[in-house]
């Protein structure tokens, strides 16, 4: 799970690195895909690697989910923003 976070960390600091050096605003979409990400498959983890018997709440399953679309959303538009 943490080598997995470190990878997506980086690669959503790539991309805001790439949006402040070029300012085009598919890096920044890119940038906040990949925090929505990193939140999505954080609470996940936590909702699977949790000892208590309260692992699956209201609370967590939606913010998973809301957050997983929207960065499944923002990856795939990002593109659409890319100047030629």
């Amino acid at each position: 799970v943490f080598a997995y976070g470190a990878v997506l960390s980086f690669m959503m600091g790539t991309a805001v690195s790439a949006f402040i050096k070029t300012g085009e605003t598919a890096h920044l979409i890119f940038a906040i895909a990949g925090a929505s990400c990193l939140l999505s498959d954080s609470v996940l983890s936590a909702i699977y690697f949790t000892p208590d018997n309260r692992k699956v709440t209201v609370g967590r399953f939606v913010i998973n989910i809301v957050t997983y679309y929207i960065a499944q959303y923002l990856i795939a538009v990002s593109p659409y923003f890319i100047e030629a």
